[in-house]
């Protein structure tokens, strides 16, 4: 099967602004700037000192929505495409308009990745063969896949997941 290498890509910042609060300045006694009293069941008591803070809410996700090597790679690989749906398909079609050309792996991969119906060539076949030695295609797919945010977004989740890292587990 052949290896689908995606380039490294940059990573995504996110910046997280600070919520401001929406009620009015609480006076003393439960009693707003006004002098009148607050309807804001979560003004609490002023004389409770053990109410907790509110929560950030910013957390992190939960672990199971976290992709990981820890299934296998093709797991891994489900994982971050089911995160950024049509990702794989940017690089996959960028790659196969540059590996098909005659001058490149049209006539090996005619049964194959070139056919109507694309399908992985047999591992070590003359298709796989060809496929790998295209290195101008890989960069051409890397920097369609840059250009495109769901594709960006699989190549962050594969690099931050480790799903290279990690040999094929016979289904993708």
């Amino acid at each position: 099967m052949r290896k689908l290498i995606v380039g490294v890509v940059g990573g995504i910042a996110v910046i997280v602004a600070a919520c401001g609060s929406d009620s009015e300045p609480v006076g003393g006694n439960g009693t707003n700037a006004k002098g009148n009293e607050t309807s804001d069941a979560s003004a609490g008591d002023a004389s409770d000192g053990n109410t907790p803070p509110p929560g950030p809410t910013n957390q992190d996700p939960p672990a199971s929505s976290t992709c990981s090597v820890e299934n296998g790679a093709d797991a891994c690989f489900a994982c971050c495409e089911a995160k950024a749906p049509g990702g794989a398909k940017v690089f996959d079609d960028a790659f196969r308009a540059c590996a098909c050309k005659a001058d490149a792996c049209a006539e090996a991969c005619a049964e194959s990745e070139c056919a109507a119906e694309p399908e992985d060539p047999e591992d070590g076949d003359a298709c796989s063969t060809c496929l790998d030695a295209q290195t101008d295609c890989e960069q051409a797919a890397d920097d369609a896949c840059a250009a495109n945010a769901a594709c960006a977004a699989l190549a962050d989740c594969i690099e931050t997941s480790g799903c290279e890292q990690s040999t094929p587990d016979g289904g993708t």
